[in-house]
């Protein structure tokens, strides 16, 4: 790997960590929806404390178009306000249990039918087993099996009780309660539906703030954190998301989407010589330069001259450096202070990069293009119809390297479907409707919720207390070997995205994006090999063919000497055939 002394401008700093700074108090669109995924879905705020907190030493994916540090914050508030929902469960669960066991025990039957039925690991069982279709029946006799085994443990207890002569105690408590004179199952109801009121308050008031502090248009205010190594580690994580170094665990593009099309070719670099004799003796192509046409011809699909209807708006080029995880104590790409690997490369470093292909870091160049829509105005300027987002997100990942007198060039696009539906309840719930809004998905869940408040509670506390031993741990692996991966394994906008496209203009418009792009880079390079006297024959009848391939839908192949070998989509071929990335 190109150690850093050795890359240009050793006086300077070409790898860094950059600091991060709050242009605004406003949330962009997508940092809003993340912190209300944080409220309504469930997992989500455990789920991003335990890994972005809880591994002091993991990276973190670059964040295009939203900010972290309040969505974590976010995540923190939501585990507190848990503890204390779960709190309140309890304590009126067991004031049901005191009241009447027989009625608790009833309904928290109930209440397990309901979870058993609606279990996903259940249902995925019996239909291995070819018995889904007589669910229900399995679920009662086994709900059955538990009654007859909790009414027996119950007859044993009392039969104990009674043996050991503790009713000739004079505790009038204890002879009421065998005698039976203390059940009050009205009393248990009522501590019961105190449990499902506790969870419509707690829902209604997610609902609240959700529509009124992550609206459209609202002010967000910052909160400081307790916890002096959680404020740390949320300002390495804010600065880090801002960088174009990208060090993953097992996939570098996280957070980008599906692969949708790709392709990898590689070709000698003969000059083009009219007399049909090819010499032996390759051209000499500058990469860098290269690499530099490639972003000059992406970015003119937002040139000035063009039509304001035909601008690709949104549009951006930057350099995407990515490394593995596993790095050694003294490898140049961890930072001495912070312990972290660097997130930051200038541009001379990016230029060394792409120059030397050999070393322990890739380069690419990362298009994206946020499909965020434009108006439609008639001839003379007036709004036909108002932007309209479409939620999704379009990336270009394109990879330029000399070796051997060969060119290799890769390309992938992915698009990242929109986020859940749950998450823009911001910008469609009138706050004024948050408690009726609230009720219907409290009262579906109530059967489960009466019984699982201890067992929340516990689970919410367990990570509470966690979260500072996973904290230490994380550190003392680090410390412990000599490597460690540091690698990215999680995406905080992966967790609350949709599995694919809704509609079919998402669909459409990916696709579209991806096929722009890659038509502008093929057409780029053939420029560029055409102007420094490079055969380009090899070239053209590979673009012919991979466009061909497309049209007819089959969009991930590979290219090796003009012929192609096609793959699934999802799959992209190196020139030797083994996978890269799926």
């Amino acid at each position: 790997m190109t150690a850093v002394h050795d890359l240009p401008g050793a006086g300077r700093a070409p790898l860094s960590m950059p600091r991060y700074a709050r242009s605004s108090d406003r949330l962009s669109n997508t940092t809003r929806y993340l912190c209300t995924a944080a409220f309504l879905i469930p997992g989500f705020a455990d789920q991003v404390v335990d890994e972005l907190i809880g591994e002091l030493r993991r990276s973190v994916p670059p964040s295009h178009g939203f900010d972290l540090d309040p969505v974590v914050r976010q995540c923190f508030r939501v585990r507190r306000r848990r503890v204390f929902q779960q709190l309140a469960a309890t304590a009126l669960l067991l004031l049901a249990l005191l009241a009447s066991p027989m009625t608790t025990f009833v309904v928290g039957y109930l209440g397990l039918l309901v979870r058993l039925g609606r279990s996903a690991s259940l249902r995925a069982l019996l239909r291995r087993l070819h018995l889904h279709f007589f669910r229900w029946w399995i679920i009662w006799v086994l709900a059955g099996f538990l009654v007859a085994a909790a009414v027996w443990t119950w007859q044993l207890v009392t039969t104990a009780l009674v043996s050991y002569d503790l009713v000739a105690v004079d505790i009038p408590a204890v002879d009421d309660v065998l005698a039976g004179h203390t059940d009050r199952p009205l009393l248990a109801l009522l501590a019961l539906a105190g449990i499902v009121a506790v969870s419509w308050a707690f829902r209604r008031d997610d609902y609240r703030v959700v529509t009124t502090e992550f609206g459209a248009g609202a002010p967000h205010q910052r909160h400081r954190l307790r916890d002096s190594l959680v404020e740390d580690r949320l300002a390495m994580i804010a600065a880090a998301q801002r960088g174009n170094v990208v060090v993953h665990h097992d996939d570098p593009f996280l957070g980008c989407g599906a692969v949708e099309q790709g392709w990898s070719f590689s070709m000698t670099l003969r000059p083009r010589d009219p007399s049909g004799i090819r010499p032996e003796e390759p051209v000499a192509i500058d990469p860098v330069a290269l690499n530099r046409r490639l972003k000059t011809a992406i970015e003119a699909m937002r040139a000035d001259w063009l039509d304001e209807g035909q601008r690709v708006t949104g549009l951006s080029v930057r350099p995407y450096v990515v490394a593995d995880g596993i790095r050694d104590e003294n490898d140049p790409v961890i930072d001495r202070e912070t312990g972290m690997p660097y997130t930051m490369a200038d541009d001379a470093t990016v230029d060394a990069i792409v120059a030397n292909p050999q070393g322990g870091l890739r380069q690419y160049l990362r298009v994206v293009i946020p499909v965020r829509g434009k108006a439609i105005r008639d001839e003379r300027g007036e709004v036909i119809l108002n932007a309209q987002a479409l939620g999704i997100s379009v990336s270009a990942f394109v990879h330029v390297a000399v070796e051997g007198g060969m060119l290799y060039a890769e390309f992938l696009g992915t698009v990242l479907p929109p986020l859940r539906a749950e998450c823009q309840v911001a910008d469609t719930l009138r706050p004024a409707k948050a408690g009726s809004y609230a009720l219907g998905g409290v009262l579906r869940g109530a059967p489960v919720d009466v019984i699982a408040g201890p067992y929340r509670l516990l689970r919410a506390l367990s990570r509470v207390a966690r979260l500072r031993w996973r904290m230490r741990a994380s550190l003392n692996r680090a410390a412990e070997f000599r490597t460690h991966d540091y690698g990215a394994r999680l995406s905080v906008r992966d967790l609350a995205s949709a599995p694919e496209p809704e509609s079919y203009l998402q669909k459409l418009d990916g696709i579209k994006y991806v096929k722009l792009v890659d038509r502008i880079v093929g057409e780029a390079i053939v420029d560029y090999l055409v102007e420094n006297g490079v055969d380009p024959l090899e070239f053209r009848q590979a673009v012919n063919q991979i466009t061909l391939q497309n049209s007819s839908l089959v969009q991930v192949g590979t290219i090796q000497g003009g012929q192609n070998d096609f793959g699934g989509t999802g799959n992209v071929f190196t020139t030797t055939g083994g996978p890269t990335h799926g």
